[in-house]
């Protein structure tokens, strides 16, 4: 599902203009339609970030684990590969929290696959994180921390498709480079020996807008759905696999 998203979010760069330079009145689309698809041409990093910040999960995990390692199944790991770390480097003490360092990253492999004649691209995002959890007691744990979400949107339309476009004066690529310093908090409830739930909440800084996360963790799998309340799609549930040790 997310890599049709992605593929019709893709297409809608190019399709947009090119509708609307040939038919720029009425061409029977919904005013909806048009509003999301104007939105994600004018602003298609503010897309990818949001599904970066799906992939992140900066939750302290429960138990005695240091080390996390996951990776979104939502993505299409075929088109869209992405790996997120977190390790926590300072334990709890009476007066001081428990410290985690985490990163999470994806890149865009279906480009490599791609002839030149057709399109290049690049995209990639990178989010390094800092947290700190403290217990309030046995089940409940607060957390807080920072993170900065860079990455790169850069399609271009390949010369047998962009040239007859670009003549009519239609956008043949897209280059935005984005940056996007994120606050975020919560609370982990241990519901189980090794499950927990999490609700937690951030403020996206630069876009200027908020997002809250709704999750529940196994050991091996963690689900849950993102919600963004200004954004052009504003459920993202998500599907985590990952390995603690």
């Amino acid at each position: 599902m997310r890599r049709k998203l992605l593929l019709f979010c893709m297409a809608c760069l190019f399709t947009f203009p090119m509708l609307h330079a040939q038919f720029p009145t009425n061409i029977g689309i919904p005013s909806w339609a048009l509003q999301l698809i104007t939105d994600f041409v004018a602003k298609p990093d503010e897309f990818f970030i949001d599904l970066q910040n799906d992939i992140d999960d900066h939750a302290s995990t429960i138990g005695a684990q240091r080390v996390q390692v996951y990776t979104s199944l939502f993505w299409d790991l075929t088109t869209m590969v992405n790996l997120g770390l977190k390790v926590h480097v300072y334990d709890e003490t009476d007066y001081i929290p428990r410290i985690t360092v985490g990163v999470a990253g994806w890149y865009a492999v279906a480009f490599l696959a791609l002839p030149r004649d057709i399109a290049t691209g690049r995209m990639w995002g990178l989010s390094p994180a800092v947290s700190a959890s403290k217990t309030i007691d046995e089940n409940i744990t607060g957390f807080g921390g920072f993170k900065y979400m860079i990455g790169n949107v850069y399609m271009s339309l390949g010369s047998n498709i962009a040239g007859g476009l670009s003549a009519s004066g239609v956008p043949t690529s897209i280059n935005s480079v984005y940056q996007a310093p994120t606050v975020f908090g919560g609370f982990a409830l241990k519901t189980g020996e090794k499950t927990e739930a999490v609700i937690s909440g951030g403020y996206i800084f630069g876009k200027w807008k908020p997002y809250m996360q709704l999750q529940y963790s196994f050991p091996s799998w963690n689900l849950g759905v993102s919600l963004y309340p200004e954004a052009m799609f504003v459920v993202h549930p998500f599907i985590n696999f990952q390995l603690k040790f």
